[in-house]
């Protein structure tokens, strides 16, 4: 039984060597915006604003001219995403939103020369400030990127709509349930190369199958 695993490492460990995992690369892309949110945070002054931050990976074998589908390229993913809630009088930072990568599902992105274009995706798991500004705190936030650019919802905790969607379909006034007013857009730039993911669980896998035998060996 080891003779076999310790042949199935070094064939894992061969394989790496010559190149698999060197291949098995993805681009990194962070995008930016910094646009103010609009009613119902902006009754008088300062107005709200929603910097923020989000990154992408793209797997390299996906780096084709026009859309390409999670469908078509399941490597495609968000690892990170924020939102920082500002006065826009004096830049005056008052909450900041954290956005479980896992929980933006993206379902395309369109690149253009190797640049990233546009990102389309699900809404995202809901999160909420934690310190109030005019009545943000009764709100839960909602993040979702568009062809458009990128649009902050917002539903009431209490007597709002538990999808952002509905919205627009319900007519539901913008206090209650509604959006930024508009698409913010997205300066996108690619940052560098990381190894795919699938590629370090693999790394991971042999690792710890080696550790496996190490300690078996030890026990007798």
């Amino acid at each position: 039984m080891q003779l076999r695993l310790g042949q199935a490492l070094r064939a894992v460990a061969a394989a790496l060597a010559l190149g698999g995992l060197a291949s098995a690369q993805a681009a990194v892309y962070t995008g930016q915006w910094d646009p103010l949110y609009g009613a119902p945070f902006n009754a008088g002054s300062p107005d709200l604003g929603w910097k923020g931050s989000a990154e992408f990976v793209v797997p390299d074998s996906c780096l084709t001219n026009g859309t390409v589908t999670i469908a078509a390229c399941p490597g495609l993913a968000v690892s990170s995403a924020q939102v920082v809630f500002y006065e826009d009088v004096g830049n005056t930072e008052i909450a900041t939103l954290n956005f479980v990568g896992s929980g933006i599902n993206l379902f395309e992105v369109n690149l253009a020369g190797g640049d990233l274009v546009w990102v389309e995706s699900q809404y995202s798991l809901p999160e909420s400030p934690t310190n109030p500004f005019q009545n943000i705190d009764d709100y839960a936030f909602y993040l979702q990127f568009r062809e458009e650019g990128v649009r902050l919802y917002h539903t009431l905790k209490v007597g709002g709509e538990a999808d952002p969607s509905d919205c627009l379909a319900l007519g539901k006034p913008i206090e209650t349930c509604g959006f930024s007013s508009s698409y913010a857009d997205i300066e996108f730039t690619r940052v560098g190369d990381v190894p795919e993911p699938g590629s370090l669980a693999l790394v991971a896998a042999a690792l710890g199958a080696g550790w496996a035998v190490r300690r078996r060996r030890q026990l007798g």
